[in-house]
């Protein structure tokens, strides 16, 4: 029966080397299953496999004392006992994974974004991803020793935690391609442990928004009286935030615009519209043409909207965030919650239609037969509705009658048909009552209503 031997105890592996022992023979201290603890005279421990290979006994110095404890150190050996077995040498073998080991995540992340060095701004956001959340975690380890579990705990959860659904879905995304980037190149892993990480479903909050025309007044008092009250502040914010309010377009897609994107003799602003991956040709309205003509006389570069900074660049979408709040908007009121002040406003109190309004919003179609998105579908109505809205916009800031832009069935039923005609006049009144009724049924009412014999004369009359 062979002997059996016991584990060595933390007392056991730490006491003093015996006074036998030399630098070419160290004391040898057994722990089972061909593990040993090899003592120096100097102090020094070292773990030593042994195991049979190809009827040969074999000696592996794997590792120090110092850097691997008696439990790593057993299932170290497991695995070279494992190896030994099916006629693998583990001493080759990990020599040979020595340089997987030396891939830290960080190294992998490094060559990851050099080899993407050619999309900046995706880049931009990568890299403060990783700053901010995955490599003070995990930057130093080597990659085939992360595991799902530590990342799901140590990373993504804190991030949920905060309510930021998004950025966690984002930063799972970073993660995940750059360890298929480690797969790809280097061979070295099987799988992506980023591919099950888990980032729970959210309800989707609405951006705060003004959408009651009462409210809104205020909100455009505000907003243009600020340049005037604060001389000093910065022009292309300022200009950024009422050409936001005129075109309703989404803030990343208006910000990053470029002089090279606007044709001034056409008055046409090609938008990137960045949801349907498209360009987006607008009509600008008068107004938003003033405010780029002034914007030009202090062109700094190819951005229409950059800041003060030497190398060119667009505003951060912090800027406008910042005027936002200085007049009283800061939870009431947000830049991408402009678009649903336009589409409210403009359906629900002007009577626009919702096909021109999701054309000019560059609402995704889910409706496939309809095919993909046309780029310059409904662009005449949409700039007569553009028009109308910054028209809108200037009489309702200036504390003009806004009647005028609405169909008759939303002025304000206490008003009788005199002060109706009297505010918009009987020709919009008669539009509207066709646009509505229709020309059959708005003749059928005056033949019942109307005296025959006065309108036989005032017929004659006009021939």
């Amino acid at each position: 029966m062979p002997k059996v031997i016991k584990k060595l105890t933390r007392k056991e592996i730490e006491a003093r080397p015996s006074v036998y022992a030399t630098s070419s023979k160290p004391e040898v201290r057994n722990d089972g299953n061909g593990l040993a603890l090899l003592v120096y005279p100097s102090g020094t421990r070292s773990w030593r496999s042994r195991y049979n290979l190809h009827n040969k006994r074999c000696d592996y110095i794997f590792a120090k004392y110092d850097e691997i404890n008696e439990i790593q150190a057993r299932e170290r050996n497991q695995q070279h006992q494992a190896l030994a077995k099916q006629n693998i040498d583990p001493k080759s073998y990990f020599n040979d994974n020595k340089f997987a080991k030396s891939l830290t995540f960080a190294l992998i992340a490094q060559e990851w974004l050099e080899f993407r060095e050619h999309e900046h701004r995706k880049d931009k956001e990568h890299i403060r991803r990783l700053n901010k959340h995955v490599l003070p975690k995990i930057g130093n380890i080597s990659h085939h020793e992360i595991t799902k579990q530590f990342l799901q705990d140590n990373i993504l959860n804190p991030i949920i935690e905060n309510g930021t659904y998004e950025e966690a879905k984002r930063t799972k995304t970073t993660i995940k391609q750059i360890l298929d980037f480690a797969i790809d190149k280097y061979e070295l892993i099987d799988s992506n442990v980023a591919e099950k990480l888990q980032v729970p479903k959210h309800k989707v909050k609405s951006f705060p928004a003004i959408t009651e025309e009462h409210n809104l007044k205020d909100f455009l008092k505000a907003v243009w009286k600020y340049e005037e009250n604060h001389p000093r502040s910065n022009l292309a914010t300022n200009c950024l935030l009422k050409i936001s309010i005129l075109l309703a377009l989404r803030p990343s897609e208006i910000r990053c615009l470029k002089w090279e994107q606007y044709n001034k003799e056409e008055n046409i602003l090609y938008a990137f519209a960045s949801k349907v991956d498209v360009e987006h040709p607008i009509k600008l309205p008068r107004q938003a043409i003033e405010i780029l003509d002034k914007l030009e006389q202090h062109k700094k570069n190819e951005y229409m909207f950059p800041t003060n900074q030497s190398k060119p660049q667009p505003l951060s979408e912090g800027a406008c965030r910042t005027v936002l709040k200085k007049i009283g908007y800061k939870d009431i009121q947000t830049m991408h919650g402009l678009r649903a002040v336009a589409r409210t406003i403009l359906d629900e109190e002007l009577g626009e239609e919702t096909k021109y309004l999701e054309s000019q919003l560059t609402h995704k179609n889910n409706d496939r037969s309809r095919g993909a998105y046309n780029r310059s579908k409904y662009l005449k109505p949409r700039a007569r509705i553009l028009q109308k809205w910054a028209d809108y916009i200037d009489a309702l800031r200036n504390d003009e009658n806004v009647s005028r832009f609405k169909p008759v069935e939303n002025i304000d039923a206490e008003k009788t048909l005199d002060n109706i005609i009297e505010t918009v006049g009987v020709e919009k009144v008669i539009a509207d009552l066709i646009s509505n009724i229709g020309e059959d049924e708005i003749l059928k009412n005056i033949f019942q209503h109307i005296d025959k014999d006065k309108l036989e004369t005032y017929l004659n009359s006009k021939k």
